[in-house]
Formats: C-alpha cells, sequence, structure tokens
C-alpha cells in the first residue's frame, strides 16, 4: 500500500496524490511493527524534510517488499524440499524387513488367537458350504501367504511416508488401530452383509483382524527406520 502511494507521489508530486505526505507516514507508522515505529516517529520528529521522507519511505518500503518476498519464496522451498527428501528419507530395505517380520507376527497372533478362542473355529466348522475345510485350505496356502505379505509391505509403505523420520510404538499402535478399524469394516462387517453366517462368527473375525493389524503396526514401527541422508 504504501509502496504504491509513494510511486503516485514521486510521479505526480504530493499535490497530485489524494493522501498527504503525513497521511503516508500515519499509514507507514500504523501497518509498522512496535520497534520500527519507534524509528519512524524520531526520523519524522526530529525534522525530516520531504525529500528525506520521500527516501525513508522507498527504502523501508523496497525493505518490507523484499522482505516478504524472501519469506514466501523461502516457504515455497521448504515445502517443495519436504516434499521431495519425503522420497529420499525413506529405507526401503528397512519397509522390506518390516513387512516380513510383520506377516510372522500376523500368522503368530492369528494362531494365538485361534488358539485362545477354540469357540472361533467351531463357528467357523458351522459353514462348510462357505468356508473351506482345514484340509482344502493347505492347498490354497501359499497363495494366501504371499496376499497377506504383499499387503503388509503396502502398509509398512504407508507407514514409512506417514512417519518418514521414524516413529516410536506408540505411533506404531495408533497406525496399526487405523489399520484394524479398516480391516474390520471393510472386510469383517462387509462380510457379515454378504455371506450368510453368524454374528457371533463376524465378532470373532473383528476382533481376530483388529489385534492382528494392531501387532502388525507395532512390529512395523519396531523395525522401520528412516535412510540417513547425507
Amino acid at each position: 500500500m504504501e509502496f504504491l502511494l509513494l510511486v503516485e507521489t514521486e510521479i505526480y508530486g504530493i499535490a497530485r496524490s489524494p493522501f498527504s505526505l503525513e497521511d503516508v507516514l500515519h499509514l507507514l507508522y500504523e501497518s509498522a511493527r512496535p520497534n520500527k515505529r519507534l524509528k519512524l516517529a524520531a526520523r519524522v520528529h526530529y525534522g525530516m524534510n520531504l525529500s528525506s521522507a520521500r527516501r525513508s519511505l522507498g527504502a523501508f518500503s523496497m525493505r518490507t517488499m523484499a522482505k516478504n518476498w524472501s519469506v514466501n519464496a523461502y516457504s515455497n522451498v521448504v515445502r517443495e524440499t519436504t516434499h521431495h527428501d519425503r522420497g529420499a528419507w525413506m529405507n526401503y530395505s528397512r519397509i522390506a524387513l518390516a513387512a516380513l517380520g510383520a506377516t510372522v507376527a500376523y500368522f503368530v497372533l492369528g494362531g494365538i488367537l485361534f488358539g485362545a478362542l477354540p469357540s472361533l473355529r467351531k463357528e467357523f466348522m458351522k459353514y462348510p458350504a462357505v468356508y473351506r475345510t482345514q484340509d482344502d485350505m493347505k492347498r490354497v496356502m501359499p497363495m494366501g501367504m504371499i496376499s497377506i505379505l504383499v499387503a503388509i509391505f503396502v502398509v509398512a509403505v504407508l507407514y514409512a511416508m506417514a512417519y518418514p523420520a521414524g516413529g516410536g510404538v506408540l505411533d506404531g499402535a495408533r497406525f496399526g488401530a487405523l489399520i484394524g478399524v479398516f480391516a474390520v469394516c471393510g472386510f469383517a462387517l462387509h462380510n457379515h452383509m454378504m455371506l450368510n453366517i453368524g454374528i457371533k462368527l463376524t465378532v470373532g473375525q473383528a476382533i481376530s483382524y483388529f489385534v492382528q493389524w494392531l501387532g502388525v503396526g507395532i512390529v512395523i514401527s519396531l523395525i522401520y527406520a528412516p535412510a540417513t541422508v547425507p
């Protein structure tokens, strides 16, 4: 604002401008920070002539514009650098290792839950037309294990993107809980609508999936570490 008024004053003269020099100085004084106000007030109070006032206004305005431009440019550089360095901080070998460790944890927790909840196994056996038998499951077990490994690898990548500098156990627990809620709502509860199974089996599946994915998030947080960028 004050810069445009200064240009108008310099080109057309103060008489043709709708603002007097005192108005311009007052606007500049009100828009300045407290420490700048003291300096500006002192200069005007001690007999600044019109030419000196114009030079002071011009220098102050140019400094203000340059400072604002520098701040905006720095903010843009920081945003671009942060976005660019996000991939540089990702440790792909640790992502693969975390995915492998979390996959082991997923199946271990699943075995513990099925062992601790024998009623869940019985619930599965009530629906032979819907679920495979144990012998038939063994035939397609490799495909299921590979699919879980790929799914957990994707989750590990998402964790690395969410925590590029790494996270603690609580971060992993929160992240795993979010994935667990997604699995419960997108799979267990959704299947209850699609499959002709009882609510008891659905609740058992929901609890099992949530605990397993919670464990996956914690294990990933324990194994994953960001890459060291020079």
